[in-house]
């Protein structure tokens, strides 16, 4: 039988004592040496994990660790849907301030019946450098309108109708969207 001291051992009553029987294990003689508590029948315990818990742990963590990757994709697919979306309520309201601003071509009715299909018109004046009549500076809003709205959303076209007889105008834009058409559409009673 080994003969050794058990020093700070909290499962041994009589710390620094030789070995003394534990009773709260049942155990007759017990000694903690760090890894492994010695049995002095001759046996072994070890304590710790085993391989096959640390495999189980690795796999549940490995499932966590996907689906917080999935959940990363989704969040930025959304971020980008919102995006977009608040593109087409900014380019807009970007037309409204715009005719808005060009009371005379309103009221001729130069901002009226922009087909969604048309491509933007290519402009002789550049109406923010140099002085335009209405008509000239409702071709520049809307060759601007349009070509902005096709670089800062995906695909997209930009159209105004005129409510017949009335100073009603339904601003149109459309735009792809993981393969989907969106529209986004606005009437605005521009008096």
């Amino acid at each position: 039988m080994m003969s050794f001291v058990c020093q700070n051992d909290p499962f041994i009553r009589g710390k620094g004592s030789n070995i003394v029987p534990n009773v709260r294990k049942n155990i007759p003689f017990v000694c903690n040496t760090g890894k492994l508590r010695r049995i002095f029948r001759g046996s072994l315990i070890a304590r710790g994990f085993t391989l096959i818990e640390v495999l189980v742990a690795l796999l549940v963590l490995s499932f966590g660790l996907l689906g917080l990757a999935a959940l990363q994709t989704v969040g930025l697919r959304y971020n980008h849907q919102s995006y977009m979306r608040s593109q087409a309520v900014y380019q807009v309201y970007d037309i409204i301030d715009r005719i808005r601003a060009n009371a005379i071509g309103k009221t001729a009715g130069y901002y009226d019946n922009i087909p969604i299909n048309a491509a933007p018109a290519t402009i002789a004046v550049n109406c923010s450098t140099s002085l335009c009549t209405p008509q000239q500076l409702a071709a520049y809003d809307i060759s601007k309108w349009k070509t902005a709205t096709g670089l800062v959303i995906a695909q997209g076209k930009a159209g105004i109708t005129r409510t017949v007889g009335t100073t009603k105008r339904t601003i149109t834009l459309q735009w792809k969207e993981q393969d989907l058409n969106m529209d986004y559409a606005v009437e605005v009673d521009l008096q």
